[in-house]
């Protein structure tokens, strides 16, 4: 049986670079789920009367 070098299994298990697409996406979720997040906390008063506004719309 062959030992493998570490790029020989890296190359094997589909390792790629530190920036995958994947990693990249799932970044930019993060990053928009927490500023909608944040922005939900800062303004908690007039996101609470907009929710009520639209469900009293309804």
């Amino acid at each position: 049986m062959k030992t493998l070098t570490e790029t020989e299994s890296v190359a094997t298990l589909g390792g790629g670079g530190p920036l995958t697409l994947g990693g990249i996406l799932l970044g930019v979720f993060a990053a928009t789920v927490t500023h909608a997040a944040k922005d939900i906390y800062d303004n908690w008063g007039e996101f609470k009367e907009a929710v009520a506004d639209g469900w009293n719309n309804v």
